[in-house]
């Protein structure tokens, strides 16, 4: 009887990596161009303009401070087109 029982383990465990199988799929789709761009993005700050408004409202508690970036990276820009005109 034990050993009946290790056997139907066994296609048990084996039917289990059939159902990885279905996520498999699910994870092609992260190495797409469109998912990792969009990560690459969310993960470093080149882009804050773009990152800055979707983190606001996860950043609620701290608004101002967003603001402050926001407004310090607009007169970094302007002082860099001046220096460059």
């Amino acid at each position: 009887g034990v050993a009946s029982i290790a056997d139907d383990e066994v296609p048990a465990a084996v039917d289990e990596p059939s159902i990885p199988s279905p996520p498999s799929p699910t994870q092609p789709p992260p190495p797409l161009s469109q998912d990792q761009p969009f990560t690459s993005q969310v993960q470093p700050t080149p882009p804050p303009s773009l990152i800055d408004q979707p983190l606001l409202p996860q950043h609620q508690p701290q608004p101002s401070q967003n603001a402050r970036f926001l407004m310090d990276l607009l007169q970094t820009l302007l002082d860099t087109c001046i220096t460059l005109t």
